[in-house]
């Protein structure tokens, strides 16, 4: 007999999105990482960000334009405090949400530009894409995501933590005492693993 949560997933079998706060919608999910965001005040945070690919792909006639939910730009004191992960991309999905279609988004993010100022064109390339909300993963999918510099971010204890494959990158308490900022080699290596 399983044990299922409130969306009916099976906690042991990782194919969802987290369900442990349970926001039923993305503008749901959105609110609540903007609150945790704006909260910590170590980010600049530019919403539903339009991009443009680099190259098309093979066997693509068309590709639209991306747009991703969230840009997050370190400020000054987070790249003081020892921040050295660069601008990331967050897709948001609501809980329980099957996480397959987002991280084939995500892998086509990190193909795209980002416009984060469309009166001063200023536009970046994201060091990292990653998942809201969404675990820390472990075994195939997580050396997956770490090779390709994807990763997640969950609500742990209230603040929030960012993680790709095994490795933490850095977790931020919502009370700002018991904050961790831990240097990565993830998606450096090249050839065969």
């Amino acid at each position: 007999m399983s044990v299922n949560d409130a969306f009916g997933i099976t906690p042991f079998i990782k194919v969802h999105t987290d369900g442990r706060e349970q926001w039923f919608t993305e503008a749901e999910a959105c609110a609540a990482l903007d609150a945790r965001l704006a909260k910590l005040g170590l980010f600049n945070v530019y919403s539903e960000v339009q991009g443009q690919y680099l190259q098309p792909k093979f066997g693509r006639t068309k590709e639209a334009a991306p747009r991703i939910d969230r840009v997050l730009v370190p400020k000054h004191t987070l790249c003081d405090r020892g921040w050295n992960h660069g601008c990331i991309g967050v897709e948001v999905k609501r809980s329980g949400a099957r996480v397959g279609p987002a991280l084939s988004q995500m892998l086509d993010y990190r193909g795209a530009v980002w416009r984060i100022d469309p009166v001063r064109d200023i536009w970046i390339c994201l060091s990292w894409v990653m998942l809201w909300p969404a675990s820390k993963e472990h075994g195939e999918i997580a050396s997956l995501l770490a090779q390709n510099r994807l990763g997640t971010i969950d609500g742990e204890y209230g603040g929030l933590r960012f993680a790709s494959g095994e490795t933490v990158l850095a977790r931020f308490n919502q009370f700002g005492d018991r904050d961790r900022i831990s240097a990565a080699n993830n998606g450096r290596r090249q050839g065969s693993r």
